[in-house]
């Protein structure tokens, strides 16, 4: 399931479990799992049931309540973010090289192994899947 699949599922689940609201009811419940049935067939995954239900749920619902749609945009992630971080961090490596003393990193203090250590963790289990 994708990020976005498993947020809209999330918001549904909200407004599921909350008390009676005018804009979602037991009615709308049923439409978006019907809905859902017959979109995906009766060989479909739970997980594109589920995020199809929730892609559907989430359109009717914003059409009744155009704040959702807008909190929705809100939280998204813009692509220009992760580059950003990226930039940050490589002015940030390139600032803190040229305040350091003595132009040597030595590998084996334990701030320095510990990240390497976890570095190395989580390219094994990358490549493990």
């Amino acid at each position: 399931m994708h990020e976005v699949d498993a947020r809209n599922a999330l918001l549904i689940r909200a407004f599921e479990t909350a008390p009676a609201t005018s804009h979602w009811d037991e009615d709308d419940k049923q439409w978006a799992s019907r809905s859902a049935a017959q979109i995906e067939g009766e060989k479909a995954s739970a997980e594109a049931f589920v995020s199809r239900r929730a892609g559907l749920a989430v359109e009717r619902l914003s059409s009744r309540a155009p704040a959702v749609g807008h909190i929705l945009a809100a939280v998204s992630w813009r692509p220009w973010v992760g580059v950003l971080a990226v930039l940050a961090g490589l002015l940030a490596g390139l600032l803190l090289d040229a305040f350091s003393a003595d132009k040597r990193i030595n590998i084996l203090s334990p701030p320095i192994l510990a990240i390497l250590l976890w570095n190395l963790g989580a390219y094994l289990l990358l490549s493990a899947r």
